[in-house]
């Protein structure tokens, strides 16, 4: 009997031996095989490395302009024709609806060739803005000045550099003379965005009046560019704020 119990008790001691050998080996193998599969699979970005939104930062893809055939273009609710030459000049903003705004002074309505486009070309005669540029109407001379000078010191950046206008805003910044800055910032700022406001009133027939330059642009790409970039672009008009919380403006001119 003694004999017995004290095989088993051998056995035993001989078990629990090699469990204490092979335990910690088991845990170096699942620890390792944890370490392996965490390898191949790449963490997760971090906020500041994701791309930002598309429908906030809209890329328009290259395309080469069709030629101006001459014919005088129209939008609804205004009696002013324009050619696709004088559409697409930036030096001499398109004014679809000059009764809506005082007379454009200076720079605002007249660029100098080559670096210093017309302000009103991109934030429109009446301060209103394109979807891809800010409203400036009514916003104070200084902080529009302020804004200005960022932009030529290099202070003012944008999330995605593939984006046209803010290096174009870069350049206009730093080709403009304070006078330029002075005349422009007073000339959005006195621009009422009340809801009486004649410039700035709200009217159905005015709303085609960003989207005819956008249109003419758009028009020759292929249709399901077109429409895809129209979408983003009515769906950035239309974004409540709330949506946007969290956001830079740089994806905006101004």
């Amino acid at each position: 009997m003694r004999c017995r119990l004290a095989r088993t008790d051998a056995g035993f001691h001989r078990l629990l031996y090699c469990a204490r050998i092979t335990a910690p080996m088991i845990m170096c193998l699942i620890v390792l095989a944890c370490a392996g599969i965490q390898e191949d699979v790449p963490p997760a970005p971090i906020a500041s490395q994701q791309p930002p939104p598309p429908w906030a930062y809209p890329i328009q893809p290259p395309l080469t302009p069709s030629p101006d055939d001459g014919v005088p273009r129209r939008v609804p609710g205004s009696k002013v024709s324009l050619t696709l030459t004088q559409i697409r000049d930036l030096y001499a903003p398109p004014d679809w609806h000059p009764d809506d705004h005082p007379l454009m002074p200076g720079v605002v309505g007249q660029g100098r060739k080559p670096k210093t486009f017309a302000c009103g070309y991109c934030h429109y005669p009446n301060g209103q803005g394109r979807p891809e540029n800010s409203s400036l109407a009514g916003l104070s001379a200084g902080y529009i000045a302020q804004q200005i000078a960022d932009y030529k010191n290099n202070l003012r950046k944008t999330s995605e550099p593939k984006m046209v206008p803010p290096p174009m805003m870069v350049e206009n910044a730093k080709s403009v003379t304070d006078e330029d800055v002075k005349i422009s910032a007073e000339y959005f700022a006195a621009l009422s965005i009340s809801p009486g406001s004649k410039s700035l009133k709200p009217r159905p027939s005015r709303r085609p009046m960003w989207w005819a330059s956008c249109w003419f642009r758009l028009r020759e790409q292929p249709w399901n560019q077109s429409v895809s970039a129209l979408l983003r672009l009515r769906k950035m008009s239309h974004e409540p704020p709330s949506a946007i919380q969290g956001l830079d403006s740089s994806h905006t001119c101004l």
